[in-house]
């Protein structure tokens, strides 16, 4: 039996330029095979993370996500499934480049 993560990603301060970046980038997402070169296609060379697991590097293979932009300006809320392990490299990358805080919820 395949093994799914819920993840709830709650994001906080961010511009409206930073908040807009972030909701195009993950609708970027279907034009990729793979999340690494998803993350990597957006995420400044100097915030992408070191490894050599690319499948597992920003936190999964895979992403089944959602957005909910129906919270402050300054707010998002993405939410979604992924395998095995919950989205951390995918929130550190994002928080290191937008200077943002980010809080994540998961369980398997």
């Amino acid at each position: 039996m395949a093994n799914h993560c819920n993840n709830h990603i709650e994001i906080y301060g961010l511009s409206q330029v930073s908040k807009s970046e972030i909701i195009n980038f993950f609708d970027t997402y279907e034009n990729f095979n793979y999340m690494t070169d998803w993350v990597e296609s957006f995420i400044k060379p100097e915030f992408q993370l070191d490894g050599d697991d690319r499948s597992y590097k920003y936190g999964s293979k895979w992403f089944d996500f959602y957005i909910s932009e129906e919270l402050d300006d300054d707010e998002l809320i993405i939410g979604g499934d992924s395998a095995w392990s919950p989205m951390i490299g995918l929130c550190q990358a994002l928080s290191n480049q937008y200077k943002c805080e980010i809080r994540i919820d998961f369980e398997e």
